[in-house]
C-alpha cells in the first residue's frame, strides 16, 4: 500500500533538504574559515603555551625559595630571641645552632640569587636577608665573648670561693689557738 502522492512528498522533501543545505552552507563555510588554524598561529600558541608553563614553574620555584629564606629567617630569629639577654640561658655552646641557622639562611639566600629572576622584591629581600646575616655574625661573636667572659668569671669566682674557705679554715684555726693560749693563761 503505497501512498498515492509518494512522488509529490519525495520531492517536497528533497526540495527542503536542498533549500536547508543551500541556507547552512554560507554559515558553515564563515564557521569554517573564521575557526580554522592554520599553522603557524597554531605553533605560535602552543610556544606561547610553552612559555606561560615555564613562567609558572619559574614562579614557583621562585616563591620556594623566597618561602626558603623567609623561614630561615624566622627560625634565626627564633634563636636569637630566645637566648636572654644577660646570658644566663647561655649555658652551653649557643654559637653553634646560631651558626647553622646563618649558614641555612646564607644557602637560601645564594640560592634565591643563583636562581635568577630580577624581581625588585627579591632584590630587596636579598638585600635584608643579607644585612640580617652581617647582624646574626655579629651577634655570634658577642655571644661568644660574653660566653668566654663567663666561663672566665665562674673559673674565677670558684678559685676565689677556694681560697676564701681555706682562708676561713686557717682563720678558725688560729681563733682556736688564741682561745687555747686565753684559757692557759
Amino acid at each position: 500500500m503505497d501512498p498515492v502522492n509518494s512522488a509529490e512528498r519525495r520531492s517536497q522533501f528533497l526540495r527542503f533538504a536542498l533549500l536547508f543545505l543551500l541556507a547552512m552552507l554560507p554559515v558553515i563555510i564563515i564557521m569554517y574559515l573564521f575557526g580554522r588554524n592554520d599553522e603557524q598561529s597554531y605553533n605560535a600558541m602552543m610556544h606561547e603555551l610553552k612559555e606561560l608553563r615555564l613562567s609558572a614553574q619559574m614562579n614557583k620555584k621562585q616563591g620556594d625559595l623566597v618561602s626558603a629564606v623567609s623561614t630561615a629567617a624566622t627560625l634565626l630569629q627564633e634563636e636569637v630571641t630566645n637566648v636572654s639577654g644577660d646570658l644566663k640561658e647561655y649555658e652551653k655552646d649557643k654559637a653553634g645552632p646560631l651558626e647553622v641557622r646563618v649558614q641555612g639562611l646564607e644557602k637560601a639566600v645564594n640560592e634565591l640569587v643563583d636562581e635568577g629572576g630580577g624581581a625588585t622584591s627579591n632584590k630587596e629581600l636579598v638585600n635584608v636577608a643579607r644585612e640580617f646575616i652581617k647582624t646574626s655574625r655579629v651577634l655570634i661573636e658577642v655571644y661568644d665573648e660574653g660566653l668566654t667572659s663567663i666561663k672566665a668569671l665562674r673559673a674565677a669566682n670558684r678559685q676565689l670561693d677556694k681560697d676564701l674557705t681555706t682562708k676561713l679554715e686557717e682563720l678558725k684555726t688560729c681563733n682556736g689557738e688564741l682561745r687555747n693560749c686565753r684559757d692557759t693563761k
